[in-house]
């Protein structure tokens, strides 16, 4: 009898050993499965959370630009193009619109503050390749023509006479759309 409970202990035992070996698989089973879960989270978060993030935050950066450029068009009582201002024309911050705006409002100096400074703002990069060096350039000549009309308008609505014909003389052998315009008005001004 004494072997019958030996042998029974010893069986107790081994199915105690084997139960306990196999909640141990199912833990590592789970732990590993849970791992992967929290894995598969994080990589998602990656692919989809940080771009949808960072869309957000292009979009507000650009609705607060766009919100602070153009705040200025409707409100009498905000000077978003105040003499002081102007020096932030440089690099490209102001543009055709901007001066004409400024010329709306008879703001002639400050708008040929502006338009200097654009003008002054054409310098191109030798280490892009040439089309693109040659497409700038021809950017930056349609640019020139116009802010060069823009010019002469102030410079007329200044009573700067002598500067605008000076600068028209040059303008009306230019080829453009204003060259009839350029001529009438350098006629104008010099009878």
């Amino acid at each position: 009898m004494k072997e019958e409970d030996i042998d029974s202990r010893i069986e107790r035992a081994v199915r105690n050993v084997a139960s306990k070996k196999a909640r141990m698989a199912e833990w590592d089973r789970e732990r590993a499965s849970e791992s992967a879960r929290k894995a598969l989270r994080k990589r998602k978060l990656r692919v989809y959370g940080i771009p949808a993030a960072a869309s957000v935050v292009v979009m507000l950066a650009v609705g607060t630009g766009l919100y602070l450029n153009h705040r200025g068009n409707g409100d009498m009582d905000v000077d978003v193009f105040a003499p002081s201002s102007v020096s932030t024309f440089r690099g490209g911050d102001v543009s055709l619109s901007d001066v004409e705006s400024l010329m709306d409002s008879s703001r002639y100096e400050d708008a040929i503050k502006a338009i200097d400074e654009m003008l002054a703002d054409t310098v191109v990069d030798k280490s892009l390749p040439a089309e693109q060096q040659e497409y700038i350039r021809s950017l930056n000549g349609v640019m020139r023509y116009d802010l060069t009309w823009l010019k002469i308008s102030s410079l007329v609505g200044l009573g700067r006479t002598e500067e605008a014909i000076s600068l028209l003389r040059i303008y009306v052998h230019e080829d453009g759309e204003r060259q009839q315009e350029a001529e009438k008005l350098l006629k104008r001004l010099t009878e």
